[in-house]
Parts: C-alpha cells; structure tokens; sequence
C-alpha cells in the first residue's frame, strides 16, 4: 500500500498510471474514485490509461463512471483523444446497459455512412512510441512489407515518410 501511496505523488505520467494500475488491482473499491479523478483532470495517457482500468472493475461505482463518459461520447462532448478508450470501456464493460449504448453508437455512426464519424474514434490520442514500435516491429501486422519511412520509396503503399505534412488526421 505505501508503494501504491508513492507511486499516486509521482511527478511521471508513467509512475501515477502504474500506481492505479495496482491500486485497481488490489483495492478495486479504493480505485474507482481516484481513477475517475484522472479521467477528469490527468494528462491525456493517464485519462485514457485511468478509462481502461475503471473497464476492468466490476463495480456500480466503476460502471458509473464509464456510464457519464459514454454520455459525453453520444452527445458528442467527449474529448477526441479518449473517444477510443470510452467506447471500448463501454463495449468491454460488464455492465449490459452499457454494452448495448457501445453498440447502438457504433450502429448508428456506421449507418450514416460516414467514414469520417464512423472512425472518429481513432483520430485523436494514441501512443507514437507504440505506434511506432508496432509498424517497426510486429510482424503480425507487417506495416513494413507494404510501406516504407524512407522519404519518396515507395513499396505497395505509400511512402509515410511525410505523411503527416501531406494528410490532416481526418
């Protein structure tokens, strides 16, 4: 409990996070509150960090919290960068109620056919470390066999050397 106390001062984004990470763990109910304080005011990984533990707990108070942000996300309220990590708090949930809203938004966006809200979800946030680790380095998803870094080579697909300068996230 006094490492978990310490790791919630931390002055790193990463230590805080790996503090509720146990915390969530080990005393759930002493969690819920704390996560849902990240949620509302933490740095945008801690946020979505915070969303992904308060899924993991079993608890009305957990399901409440997850309930208000899936509110936000359906009135179109929720901040970009955690949409992602509320829908899928909402779909991974225990909690039916909250299943079914996941999937009665995910419906309705993919009925309007419109891409641009049907993938709204994935616009905002992420982890370029983990983005890049995982183009670079996971052969499962074999980004590399198609695109390339290297600015103007282009293999199957583009060259996403300089995409960002080329394209909007849209």
């Amino acid at each position: 409990e006094r490492a978990i106390e310490i790791g919630l001062q931390s002055s790193t984004t990463a230590v805080r996070s790996a503090a509720r990470e146990l915390l969530a763990l080990r005393f759930p109910e002493k969690a819920v509150p704390l996560l849902s304080q990240a949620v509302d005011e933490g740095e945008t990984a801690e946020r979505q960090a915070a969303l992904g533990l308060l899924a993991k707990i079993d608890l009305p108070a957990a399901h409440r919290a997850i309930d208000a942000w899936m509110t936000r996300a359906e009135q179109g309220n929720c901040p970009q960068e955690l949409l992602l990590e509320v829908l899928e708090a909402a779909q991974s949930a225990t909690d039916k109620s909250l299943v079914k809203r996941h999937k009665k938004l995910i419906d309705q966006q993919a009925a309007s056919g419109d891409l641009a809200s049907l993938y709204a979800a994935a616009v905002a946030g992420g982890d370029v470390s983990r983005g890049e680790q995982l183009f670079l380095s996971n052969e499962s998803l074999s980004c590399r066999r198609c695109h390339s870094l290297t600015p103007g080579e282009q293999l199957v697909g583009p060259s996403l050397a300089d995409v960002g300068a080329k394209r909007t996230r849209q």
